[in-house]
């Protein structure tokens, strides 16, 4: 049997945070690039999908400083086949926790 290189906590904490700034960088996107209106994807989605924290003092400041934020826009619609939920199961299985 072949040995694990990363063990499946591991993994999900990895699928977790990555969930997180992906979300974070998105809420960037938004403020720079929209103000922070998400009416121009809002419609594809279902109500509450993008209840973003454009309102956090922290994520305010990163966009300011975001030099090339244009360059976020994939961010969107990656996220957008993975539930915000590292617990769901797609999320589990694009993390690779879940495994044969």
């Amino acid at each position: 049997m072949a040995a694990r290189s990363v063990s499946p906590l591991v993994a999900l904490a990895l699928d977790s945070g990555l969930i997180y700034v992906n979300q974070a960088l998105f809420t960037v996107y938004v403020l720079r690039v929209h103000d922070g209106d998400v009416s121009f994807i809002a419609p594809y989605m279902p109500a509450g999908w993008f209840d973003l924290a454009t309102h956090n003092p922290v994520l305010r400041s990163i966009a300011r400083g975001f030099p090339t934020p244009e360059l976020l826009a994939p961010l969107g619609v990656a996220g957008a086949g993975l539930p915000r939920t590292p617990l769901h199961p797609a999320g589990l299985r694009h993390g690779g926790v879940v495994r044969r």
